[in-house]
């Protein structure tokens, strides 16, 4: 239910924000636009990568309706990372 880490000062994965991405990128010193990119890129790598890892944990006995609300979460989760990812370039410094 929650991060180990925050990204910015958040742990709850289900409300990152472009703030939080953008706080988390100042304070670690990074490059807003390689935090945007690899925000980006790991939602699609995520959504590539999920099918054939679903199969083959169902292909293992996985519980199919388990891997069915794992693969609508992540859907749900990359969509939003997604959306996010050029915002993290938008948000003012100063608000930082």
């Amino acid at each position: 239910d929650t991060l180990a880490m925050a990204i910015g000062d958040n742990f709850n994965p289900l409300t990152l924000g472009a703030y939080d991405w953008a706080l988390m990128a100042r304070e670690c010193r990074l490059n807003p636009r390689l935090v945007s990119r690899e925000l980006k890129q790991m939602a699609d790598k995520i959504l590539d990568a999920w099918p054939k890892l679903s199969d083959e944990l169902d292909q293992h006995g996985a519980h199919r309706p388990t891997l069915e609300g794992i693969g609508a979460l992540l859907a749900q989760q990359c969509a939003t990372a997604r959306e996010t990812a050029p915002e993290v370039l938008r948000v003012p410094s100063h608000l930082l």
